[in-house]
C-alpha cells in the first residue's frame, strides 16, 4: 500500500522531513537562506512556507530592522 501524505499537518510534514532525512533538512534550510543572500536590514519572501522554518531563518538573517513575508499552504499570493 502506497504511503499516502495528503492532509498533514505541517508539525506531521515538519516530522516526516527529520524522520526521511535523518535531520539533514536542517542543513539544508539553513544553506538555502545562506543562498538567499539574506542581509540585515533586508527583504525576504517565504512562498509556500510550510512549517515556516525558513520563514523563522530568514528573520535571523535580516533582523529587527528587516522584513519577512511568508505565504501560508494554501493561501494566494497578490500582488
Amino acid at each position: 500500500m502506497p504511503l499516502r501524505l495528503t492532509g498533514l499537518s505541517c508539525l506531521d510534514s515538519s516530522q516526516l522531513n527529520n524522520n526521511l532525512s535523518f535531520g539533514q533538512h536542517w542543513v539544508w534550510k539553513q544553506m538555502t537562506v545562506k543562498w538567499s543572500g539574506a542581509k540585515p536590514g533586508g527583504k525576504a519572501l517565504d512562498v509556500c512556507c510550510g512549517s515556516g522554518d525558513i520563514a523563522f531563518l530568514l528573520s535571523r538573517a535580516v533582523g529587527t530592522k528587516g522584513e519577512v513575508g511568508r505565504q501560508l499552504c494554501g493561501v494566494s499570493l497578490r500582488f
